[in-house]
């Protein structure tokens, strides 16, 4: 999850992903050519995961503390459902809460999870 950017110019949760920011290949480009760039973050920290990046890690973090034994009972129990709809949707998020759920990313991505046969799985 730390490998994650925060892209500034895109929104909703496209707002994150693991490429660099175009910003910050402009910038660089910029730096590579010579040009003295003043930010309020170093350039050595460029690189670095953001505040944003930081605070959702430890957030991700402390619910899958607090919800421990519902991601376990997902796990050994209920894996053939569809982890969003068990865990998110039904155990985690409130009604208004929801509509992360719907967007893009969630809808056409597959995350790839291991089963406790080995097996690989698409769930979200």
């Amino acid at each position: 999850m730390l490998r994650y950017k925060l892209h500034t110019e895109k929104s909703g949760l496209s707002r994150f992903d693991k490429g660099t920011p175009q910003t910050y290949r402009s910038l660089k480009a910029l730096v590579n050519r010579g040009v003295d760039v003043k930010l309020d973050v170093p350039f050595e920290m460029w690189d670095q995961p953001s505040v944003e990046i930081t605070s959702l890690y430890k957030q991700c973090v402390n619910m899958i503390s607090d919800f421990e034994d519902e991601l376990e009972d997902w796990f050994y129990h209920h894996q053939e459902d569809d982890l969003l709809r068990y865990f998110c949707r039904e155990r985690v998020l409130k009604k208004s809460d929801q509509a992360c759920l719907s967007e893009k990313v969630f809808r056409s991505s597959k995350a790839k999870i291991k089963t406790s046969t080995g097996a690989k799985r698409s769930d979200l």
